[in-house]
């Protein structure tokens, strides 16, 4: 996640804060639910789901619900930035 948002960073020069936090949580949220749901509900468990059930329940299911939040969060990103102290130039 840090990763690709600071490499968003770099690639919009440092502006579309938007952009670089919900790009970021997109990418990492799908390579983090798919990870995870894989190995605890196939890898793991002691009776295995099928490929299908971990897919749409499990990844996509928890992924639009990520997507979703940091969409949410979005306003409150930028409020918190309102906070930041101003840099001051010499």
């Amino acid at each position: 996640d840090i990763w690709i948002f600071s490499l968003m960073k770099n690639i919009t020069r440092d502006r579309m804060l938007w952009l670089r936090t919900n790009v970021a949580t997109f990418v990492s949220a799908f390579i983090d639910s798919t990870i995870f749901s894989f190995l605890a509900w196939y890898v793991f468990a002691p009776e295995p789901f099928s490929i299908s059930t971990i897919w749409y329940t499990y990844i996509l299911g928890t992924y639009v619900f990520r997507v979703a939040l940091s969409v949410f969060n979005t306003p409150f990103v930028y409020l918190s930035y309102s906070f930041k102290p101003k840099e001051k130039f010499i």
